[in-house]
């Protein structure tokens, strides 16, 4: 349907029809036939268009505009890859012509001089320009290239895998047909160009007529972002997801720590590219449990780069074992275990050999590279042609099983990684020796010996990761350098790993070592050793030593971002968690993202809490809400609803409203000697956040309880200043307080929610002291606080008064005192719930609901 549509850029906030896409698609292929022949002889090999554009759906269409106009595709990984290296590629397949796009051109100037080059395509400006009446796409035939993709040599040139139309859409084909793909299918496209992943994110999603999302750049590369992925996987109905097992892994653990789990949509998985982790199924079972998913399915792929993504897979959906199997051939595939290179008669079952590849799906071979070729694609004694995968496996009679790598490359997130090629880099450093790469636990370690002339290594350090940041992909940067006396050799004379001695030093040569324990100096800092050591990674108690160095990996890191998060009602960034590493570092972070926003900030007595998610901050936003705590809260009370507020109206920036008093001194009570004052210093808030948008957002003020009250009296300071607000919604709000007979009944239950049922430790109790402080003082200032007094106009903002259904004995306020107040008044009398119980809780959502369309023009 051409109205349907196709690609959802969360990134861009941008969404494509069927229509769109394919009038796009056909402006770029006219825009690439346009371009002249080249002068040159008789071209040798496809014609070949690299597309240079970061994940969007300008990258999509510059794919197909390559193929509609008869060429190949290039992917180049812009997002990660230096450009030395996007140049070295540009110079091996000397493309027809480069695509690009406007965004990408302009955070990346330099290539501005790739012009000299080649020809150069926007794809922003090709689609400006109407296509010829006479434009046909150019005819493709099943044995011409679809694509190139290159993959890590040990010399450094890129070996370009040439794959045919007919070899990916054999793939393509029988996957749709096995899991009865349709239209309604929903894929999330986490995977870079360069990865043959993205080829079925593309070429399935497309050919069923279904809806390719792409989550925001920024959530990809350097460091991914989960949480922001799931919550996509939510607003967007994602119901396809296809990556590396890794970050299934990440995604299932931000769903584990979340209220909303996974999506019901999610019904099927495709996890290739690394090893799976056996726990991943049963993890996976637990949460689709929990979300009351049916007929969902999750499958374990396998294959090469070398044979059109992949070969085989395999249904673990109710996988409870130990080792998962590798699988059993793709339709019109087939698996082997041939003995060795030296012999390719096929192996004994349960003999292990080497896994080779066969069938339709394999390569025509390395683009311009025969002699590669021929080393890779072989023929059995009985005459079928082989892809040797330098993986060792062994068949059992059923399944063939993955037994680790026999040739020289690794898997670093999916990508294929030659150690080689980071070595040949290493040791052409003038202070360097020797120089090993292996993997430890999931990251890239380099061992390195230093010339006897070397200063401290700390320098060598540094100038060996600017030599690999410039000229390797980002995910092929070691994390750690590490200083030896000797590279160890087995008795063959290869690098014997077992015993290369185990890291001792920081990723960071500004960290102490880890023999030095550097001791914490507050209790912040204590409590994040002790969140740290519960997660399982020691650091030996020292501040200075880098979680990741001491074992901490990705899903590490996930959990103690969330961990921290919890404990003190913040959000973080995970990718500068990355770069901090120890827990020193850490706490400074903690202390920023609680609120410390400068020397005027720390004067303030009131707090924010961003409950925003993260790709609300690229844009402006639509709509500011402001949640205002109640009477021994803090503005943590809000922190369910807020988040699913940021759902529900994806443009708004929401943040909860905390006064100091409740997080620091227990004796304080409130900070604020009246709610006047309170309102007033709200009001200074609001005006300064909505002030840095270059349009005026709407700004919509609600509190809870005693945060209502304060929420109308901010909406009469701001009116009195000249700006109004949007909407003021009061939960259950206590508007003219007058004594109640329930107080002490109240505090009770204020006291009880923060110290539990059985009293608990100290700590609780003072916890406890410090609410029934905080939630008297409140009541004081409700007492004092009459809106009806002192006289002034009605409030032109529109006024939702919203009550618990089961009734309310805080609405003191006549109709007709509502109606001089405001000009609108709405009662809204069905909020579930009681007075404690209806913004939390199960309850959250609906509350969040009624937010949402107070944040709407119509409000």
């Amino acid at each position: 349907c051409a109205s349907k549509v196709a690609i959802i850029d969360v990134g861009r906030n941008e969404s494509i029809t069927y229509a769109e896409y394919w009038s796009h698609v056909r402006c770029v292929a006219h825009s690439i036939q346009s371009i002249p022949d080249s002068d040159s002889a008789e071209p040798q090999g496809p014609c070949l268009v690299a597309v240079v554009i970061e994940k969007s759906w300008q990258q999509t269409v510059g794919v197909l505009g390559a193929m509609h106009a008869g060429c190949a595709y290039v992917p180049v990984y812009v997002e990660a890859w230096p450009e030395d290296r996007i140049r070295k590629v540009l110079d091996t397949f000397t493309p027809k012509a480069i695509l690009v796009s406007d965004g990408t051109m302009a955070s990346r100037p330099w290539m501005q001089t790739l012009r000299d080059l080649v020809p150069v395509v926007n794809v922003d400006a090709a689609i400006l320009v109407p296509e010829a009446p006479s434009f046909l796409p150019a005819p493709l035939e099943p044995e011409d290239v679809a694509y190139v993709i290159c993959t890590s040599g040990t010399t450094g040139a890129p070996k370009g895998v040439t794959i045919t139309h007919k070899a990916a859409l054999n793939t393509i084909s029988s996957l749709i047909k096995l899991h009865d793909l349709d239209a309604s299918v929903n894929v999330l496209g986490l995977s870079a160009i360069s990865f043959d992943l993205s080829v079925s994110d593309i070429f399935t999603t497309l050919r069923c007529g279904g809806t390719l999302t792409l989550p925001p750049v920024q959530s990809l590369t350097p460091h991914p972002d989960p949480r922001l992925w799931l919550h996509i996987c939510h607003r967007y109905e994602v119901s396809h997801w296809n990556s590396v097992p890794a970050f299934l892994d990440l995604v299932l653990t931000a769903a584990e720590s979340s209220d909303d789990g996974l999506p019901a949509s999610l019904d099927l998985f495709w996890l290739s590219g690394d090893r799976l982790d056996p726990r991943l199924p049963g993890r996976l079972r637990q949460l689709m449990h929990r979300t009351a998913a049916k007929d969902w399915r999750i499958w374990a792929m396998g294959g090469a780069t070398e044979a059109s993504i992949w070969s085989n897979g395999i249904d673990i959906t109710a996988f409870d074992g130990s080792i998962v199997p590798y699988g059993r051939p793709l339709p019109n595939q087939g698996m082997r275990v041939v003995r060795s290179r030296g012999d390719l008669r096929d192996a004994e079952v349960g003999v292990k050999g080497e896994i080779a590849i066969t069938g339709l799906g394999l390569m025509e071979g390395y683009y311009g590279d025969d002699a590669k070729t021929r080393a890779a694609l072989v023929t059995a004694p009985d005459g079928e042609r082989l892809y040797l995968t330098g993986d060792g496996g062994s068949f059992d009679g059923e399944n063939i099983f993955i037994h680790g790598r026999l040739s020289g490359y690794i898997k670093v997130r999916g990508f294929r990684v030659e150690p080689e090629e980071i070595n040949r880099k290493l040791r052409a450093h003038a202070k360097v020796d020797r120089a090993a790469v292996v993997l430890r636990d999931g990251v890239l370690v380099a061992y390195i010996v230093t010339d006897a002339e070397a200063a401290s290594f700390a320098e060598v350090e540094a100038e060996l990761r600017e030599v690999c940041q410039g000229a390797l992909p980002s995910y092929a940067v070691p994390a750690s350098f590490v200083e030896i006396d000797a590279i160890p050799l087995s008795t063959n004379g290869k690098v014997d790993v077992s015993n290369l001695p185990a890291i001792k030093t920081t990723t960071s040569s500004t960290s102490a070592p880890v023999d030095d324990v550097v001791l914490p100096r507050d209790d912040l800092e204590r409590s994040i050793l002790k969140v740290i050591a519960g997660l399982g990674v020691d650091v030996s108690g020292s501040v200075a030593r880098s979680v990741f160095d001491a074992g901490g990996d990705s899903v590490f890191a996930l959990r103690l971002m969330m961990q921290l998060e919890r404990e003190h009602g913040i959000r973080m960034n995970v990718g500068r968690l990355f770069a901090a590493g120890d827990a020193r570092s850490i706490a400074a972070q903690v202390r920023e993202a609680a609120g410390a926003r400068g020397a005027g900030d720390a004067q303030r007595r009131l707090e924010l809490l961003d409950f925003s998610l993260d790709n609300t901050s690229s844009t402006e936003p639509s709509a500011i809400v402001l949640l205002v705590h109640g009477a021994g809260t803090s503005g943590l009370v809000w922190a369910e609803a807020g988040r699913h507020l940021s759902e529900a109206a994806p443009g708004a920036k929401v943040y909860g409203v905390s006064d100091r008093s409740i997080t620091s001194d227990a004796r304080a009570g409130l900070g604020f000697p009246s709610i006047q004052e309170y309102a007033s210093e709200l009001a200074d808030m609001a005006l300064e956040i909505s002030g840095k948008s270059s349009s005026p957002p709407r700004i919509v003020l609600a509190g809870w309880s005693f945060g209502g009250v304060v929420s109308f009296a901010c909406a009469r300071v701001m009116e009195r200043r000249g700006r109004g607000v949007h909407a003021v919604v009061m939960f259950d709000a206590p508007m003219a307080q007058q004594a109640s007979p329930h107080l002490e009944a109240a505090v009770a239950k204020v006291r009880a929610a923060v110290q539990g049922p059985s009293g608990g430790a100290e700590e609780a109790s003072q916890l406890a002291a410090r609410a029934e402080g905080h939630f008297r003082r409140c009541i004081a200032l409700l007492e004092a606080y009459d809106p009806r007094k002192g006289g002034g106009r009605a409030l032109a903002a529109t006024v939702v008064d919203v009550r618990p259904a089961g009734g309310s004995d805080c609405d003191w306020l006549s109709a007709g005192d509502k109606d001089a107040l405001a000009a609108s008044w709405r009662v809204d009398a069905t909020a579930p719930g009681d007075h404690w119980s209806m913004i939390t809780g199960g309850n959250a959502r609906g509350a969040a609901a009624t937010l949402a369309r107070a944040c709407q023009d119509n409000a």
